[in-house]
């Protein structure tokens, strides 16, 4: 049985703004291989009254990135779009975006964001128009996710 293992050295550059990364990865056969990356640092001026600077990450495709990922297992760190990663809402079908947002409006009225549980009554320090504008929203959404529900169950039994 061979298990896949990882060890790393993170080191700065005290004259430039640069990271290098030393990656040891263990591979299938068992044999150490040593991955070194070199990482751009590219610090942005503060726009704001409190000056400073933000540093951010420069990918291999030369993005500005503020945060770097590796796949289990590879050496390499890259960006979103070069790992091609997505965000959990940017795979969901039409159907999860509408029930996920009457989850959301029932959970900024301070109620369950469950789909099955009873809407949340008006909060105290609510202003009255406001929660009629969320019911009424929530409404809209729902008739929304009733509709899209409908049509991803007709092509499951045309499909089926």
């Amino acid at each position: 049985m061979s298990t896949t293992s990882i060890a790393a050295a993170i080191s700065r550059s005290p004259s430039t703004d640069e990271i290098w990364i030393q990656v040891q990865v263990r591979d299938p056969d068992g044999n150490w291989q040593t991955v070194t990356q070199y990482i751009r640092v590219e610090r942005v001026p503060g726009h704001f009254r409190f000056g400073g600077s933000r540093p951010y990450f420069r990918c291999w495709c030369d993005r500005r990135a503020e945060r770097l990922y590796q796949l289990r297992g590879r050496g390499f760190y890259r960006c979103r779009r070069c790992h091609n990663l997505a965000y959990q809402c940017q795979r969901e079908s039409a159907v999860d975006r509408a029930f996920r947002r009457l989850g959301k409006i029932k959970a900024r009225l301070g109620g369950d964001p469950d789909y099955f549980a009873p809407f949340p009554p008006k909060p105290k320090d609510m202003w009255r128009r406001t929660y009629e504008r969320s019911c009424c929203q929530y409404l809209e959404a729902e008739q929304r996710a009733e509709a899209d529900f409908d049509m991803q169950a007709e092509a499951i039994l045309r499909w089926g």
